[in-house]
């Protein structure tokens, strides 16, 4: 997918938003979007930045261009899982 300006503004408030309640690294083995990214097997992706606010950025943005269908997948797989660990069952796709 090609990114964009407009698309560059909002993987940045995207990545903004992420950084605010998520942690971009962590010690040990406690949850941060680079952990993600490498079970997601994106870590060639991810780059330290001069913050994490430009590091998340720079993770998306490469994941939008070369895999723009990736982020889709795994939000709906997630869906998928959280509501199964809620006890409710999940939507049957077409």
């Amino acid at each position: 997918m090609k990114i964009t300006a407009g698309r560059k503004r909002q993987i940045a408030n995207l990545a903004a938003a992420l950084a605010d309640i998520a942690p971009a690294t962590t010690p040990g083995s406690g949850f941060c979007v680079e952990k993600v990214a490498r079970e997601m097997g994106l870590k060639r992706y991810w780059k330290n930045q001069r913050n994490k606010r430009t590091t998340i950025a720079h993770l998306l943005e490469q994941v939008f261009r070369y895999h723009p269908r990736k982020p889709k997948k795994r939000s709906l797989s997630s869906r998928s899982s959280a509501e199964a660990s809620c006890g409710r069952p999940a939507r049957a796709r077409p």
